[in-house]
């Protein structure tokens, strides 16, 4: 993760010193006529690093993303979207601030400003997966970023719980953003066969290699519901013939019509034609993998989607846990004709819902490094788009009841 660390604002210079040794500044990056003062390194990557700073002519902590010179068109690429996002209203639309790009020794850097921690960070530090009513108001956030990206036909192309992040969760418990647009793309310039996405979150259509456009962040974000549910990821592939066979061991086959359709379909599926209606049939292994020596495992412990909601006792058959399977199955349809767009996913009943009952028969442990419970006062939702401060208070309310009645073991994160 790249961007995870507490957020905040320095006053003036001179209070640099007063910080703890272990974020005690102690590099002066110079930009332009001003600079920043280094606090730590938050990440490295391929492309470049993030780094917590202070910009010296606001005195504000942000995120500083550095792009190495061999990269500095992928640098141009992400502030080329990045500009596009300023006319969505990034605050309304759950879309990480961008605040300027700076170009220093042909290097590029890119300011953003400072969140607070990845989901997958959230899921880790509680100790247990999420509860259902926190599931609903972080999806919906998300489901409002898909649904502004698609109005502009963006595609985020690397939805997975490291690039959603929680804005404070002190004091905007649940409100998050979507964060990292370097692999977007507008639906025009992606290509029959594009490899994009995380392969965890990887797409029916782009593994068989087909038409591409906004679909494929649904299905990621479906993923990423799951993930939250289970506190773990629903996939685990070593290639990309794992992938597939998760999806037919979970889903069923892919519909012939996509199949035939599919540039890579012949990498995971054989065409049995001596029979009167020709079929695909999935291969019994990985051909890549076999011809170096490796071995290929079923990676999903799952059969079907269904099952996801097994793993929390008693409640399969409540309300709202039938409501969550049902907006899973839409977004993880696996023919990207008939998977829900996001306005319509906004328009769910497990979205619009307010009563969890499966909550009173599944409440793992809420530690103190958890989310904070307390009611939210009106001062902490001041700054938070009306229609989401609803779903933060009725959601920390849940919270609060749930906290009462810690029945059950929490479940650890692996």
């Amino acid at each position: 993760n790249l961007w995870a660390a507490s957020g905040g604002q320095v006053a003036n210079r001179n209070q640099l010193g007063t910080q703890s040794p272990s974020t005690q500044p102690c590099t002066f990056l110079p930009c332009a006529s001003f600079g920043y003062v280094m606090v730590k390194t938050l990440g490295v990557g391929g492309f470049g690093a993030v780094h917590k700073c202070v910009a010296l002519d606001t005195k504000e902590l942000v995120a500083l993303k550095i792009v190495k010179k061999e990269y500095a068109q992928y640098g141009k690429r992400e502030v080329r979207f990045l500009e596009r996002l300023r006319k969505l209203d990034p605050h309304k639309n759950n879309l990480v601030l961008f605040n300027r790009h700076l170009l220093h020794n042909e290097t590029f850097m890119l300011e953003f400003e400072m969140l607070n921690m990845t989901i997958d960070d959230l899921i880790m530090s509680c100790a247990r997966p999420l509860h259902l009513s926190e599931i609903q108001v972080i999806t919906q956030q998300m489901l409002v970023a898909l649904n502004a990206l698609r109005s502009r036909r963006i595609v985020h192309a690397d939805i997975k719980p490291d690039n959603i992040m929680l804005v404070n969760h002190k004091l905007q418990p649940l409100k998050v953003k979507l964060i990292d647009f370097g692999m977007a793309h507008t639906v025009a310039e992606l290509s029959l066969g594009d490899k994009i996405q995380y392969l965890s979150y990887r797409a029916p259509e782009v593994l068989l290699g087909l038409h591409l456009n906004e679909a494929i962040d649904m299905w990621a974000l479906g993923c990423v519901m799951a993930d939250m549910l289970l506190g773990t990821d629903l996939f685990t592939p070593s290639c990309e013939f794992d992938r597939v066979k998760d999806m037919v061991q979970m889903q069923g086959q892919p519909d012939d019509r996509l199949l035939d359709s599919g540039i890579y379909t012949i990498f995971h599926f054989c065409k049995h034609n001596d029979s009167p209606c020709p079929s695909w049939k999935l291969h019994t292994a990985c051909k890549r993998c076999r011809n170096r020596g490796l071995v290929t495992t079923v990676t999903c412990k799952f059969t079907s989607l269904d099952d996801i909601v097994k793993t929390r006792p008693n409640t399969t058959e409540n309300v709202d846990t039938q409501a969550f399977l049902s907006l899973l199955k839409q977004m993880m349809e696996i023919d990207p004709e008939k998977r829900i767009i996001p306005s319509k996913a906004l328009l769910h009943p497990f979205i619009s819902m307010k009563d969890f009952p499966s909550e009173s028969n599944y409440n793992p442990d809420l530690s103190s490094a958890c989310l904070t419970t307390q009611r939210l006062s009106r001062s902490s939702t001041d700054n938070v788009d009306d229609s989401l401060a609803t779903h933060y208070k009725s959601a920390a309310s849940r919270l609060l009841d749930a906290d009462k009645q810690n029945t059950i073991k929490p479940l650890t994160r692996k």
